[in-house]
């Protein structure tokens, strides 16, 4: 998975939660298409936010 694969707005938003960012990076390439491919249908900021927290809860 590379950065330019993936909306801005996730990006910046897993910059700015690290646990999130942890969380992401270990997941599998099948699971990181599949939150990308969420990710990609998200429209707005506060929608990004709360769906990049999410991935950071999941820590555990």
């Amino acid at each position: 998975m590379y950065l330019y694969d993936m909306p801005l707005s996730f990006t910046m938003a897993l910059a700015q939660q690290p646990k999130s960012a942890e969380q992401f990076r270990n997941m599998s390439e099948a699971q990181k298409a599949e939150v990308v491919t969420q990710a990609t249908r998200i429209k707005s900021k506060k929608e990004m936010w709360s769906f990049v927290t999410k991935i950071g809860q999941n820590l555990g």
